[in-house]
């Protein structure tokens, strides 16, 4: 079992560099080389709980070089996974996410994959199924990410009808 507190926060993000020589007393330009943000993955062998007000931050930092340019780093990955150990392969699991995840890039963000018993994406986020993980459409929009993965080990994923609407590749939720 994993529980995050409230007040804990997992800072993996990029550095912002500033190599401008006037920044840096004329000093020749740095390595850039932690622009990019990190890897989390908290995998348990039952519940993984975040309590609302923890963090983790995969983000992207950036380079601003000595000749004004900037370099983009790239956002990480946050992996969450709740599995029943081998003695408790009836057991049900539990995935509470409480906390704020954060993935944001500058040309893409990052990514997060989820493994939980099950889940349902709906506009009320709500489940009545123990160990369902219930997401709304606007969870698909914060945190910066841009790729999602869910694992659904046990009852699979259920997307209520009229959750995301609009044209393809521009959708509205």
């Amino acid at each position: 079992r994993i529980d995050v507190a409230s007040t804990a926060t997992f800072d993996l993000r990029g550095e912002w560099v500033n190599d401008l020589r006037i920044a840096n007393n004329d000093a020749v330009g740095t390595d850039a080389a932690f622009i990019h943000g990190g890897s989390a993955s908290f995998v348990a062998q039952g519940d993984v709980a975040f309590a609302a007000g923890s963090v983790v931050d995969v983000s992207a930092g950036a380079q601003l070089r000595s000749n004004g340019s900037l370099r983009y780093g790239r956002a990480g990955s946050i992996t969450l996974e709740a599995k029943p150990t081998e003695q408790q392969v009836a057991a049900i699991t539990e995935l509470s996410l409480s906390g704020e995840l954060r993935g944001f890039g500058f040309s893409q963000g990052g990514s997060l994959t989820l493994s939980a018993p099950s889940f349902r994406i709906g506009q009320d986020g709500m489940s009545n199924t123990l160990g369902e993980i219930a997401l709304m459409p606007a969870f698909f929009r914060s945190g910066g990410f841009a790729s999602y993965v869910l694992n659904a080990d046990r009852g699979g994923i259920v997307v209520d009808d009229n959750t995301f609407k609009g044209r393809a590749g521009h959708g509205q939720y």
